[in-house]
C-alpha cells in the first residue's frame, strides 16, 4: 500500500514528495514504521525526502498547553521513530506542535502562538487549513476548524521567525 501511494503521488505530480507522512500519524505506529522506513530508503536517494515526526518533548507539549493528552499520546506512540529514520540517514524534523482539539471555538490564532513555545531546532506546526466544500464535507468528519485554521495562518505574522521549506533548516 505504502509503494502504491507513493506511484500514484509521483505519478500525478511528476515527482518524489518532499516529505512523508501518514494521516493521523499511522507512519509511526510500530506496526507500520518499519514499512515506511524500508520504502522510503529502497526509494529514494538518502536525505532527499524527508519524515515527519509527531513527537516532542513532554516539557515542550506542557508547555504549550494546547491539547496536552492528545499530543502525549502521539509522541508515546512515535517513541523511537526519529531514531530509526535518523539511522537510515532519513531526515525529519526536531520539534513538532499543532496537535489541536478540533474545537471551532477555540482560538487557532492564540493556539498557533502557543505552538510556537518551546520550539524545536527544526520546528514543524501541522495545521489542517482549508475551505469546506462537498467533497470533502463527504471525505472529511473533521471540517468546521479548516477555515479558522486557514483565516488564523493567512493572518499570521511571527515574530522573529520566518516560515521555510524544511530542506532550508538542515
Amino acid at each position: 500500500e505504502i509503494a502504491r501511494q507513493l506511484d500514484a503521488f509521483e505519478d500525478r505530480l511528476g515527482r518524489a514528495p518532499d516529505f512523508i507522512d501518514g494521516h493521523q500519524h499511522v507512519h509511526v505506529l510500530p506496526g507500520v514504521r518499519k514499512s515506511v522506513l524500508d520504502a522510503v530508503t529502497s526509494r529514494y536517494a538518502p536525505g532527499s525526502v524527508y519524515l515527519r515526526d509527531p513527537a516532542d518533548s513532554a516539557v515542550a507539549i506542557r508547555a504549550r498547553g494546547v491539547a496536552v493528552g492528545k499530543a502525549l499520546t502521539i509522541a508515546a506512540l512515535a517513541l523511537g521513530f526519529r531514531g530509526a529514520a535518523l539511522r537510515r540517514g532519513i531526515p525529519v524534523n526536531r520539534g513538532f506542535a499543532g496537535v489541536a482539539p478540533f474545537d471551532a471555538g477555540r482560538d487557532f490564532s492564540a493556539d498557533l502562538e502557543r505552538f510556537l513555545l518551546r520550539p524545536g531546532p527544526a520546528h514543524l506546526v501541522m495545521c489542517h487549513p482549508g475551505f469546506i466544500d462537498d467533497e470533502l464535507a463527504r471525505l472529511d468528519p473533521v471540517i468546521a476548524t479548516r477555515p479558522i485554521e486557514h483565516a488564523g495562518l493567512a493572518a499570521f505574522v511571527p515574530s522573529g521567525l520566518a516560515m521555510v521549506r524544511f530542506a532550508q533548516l538542515r
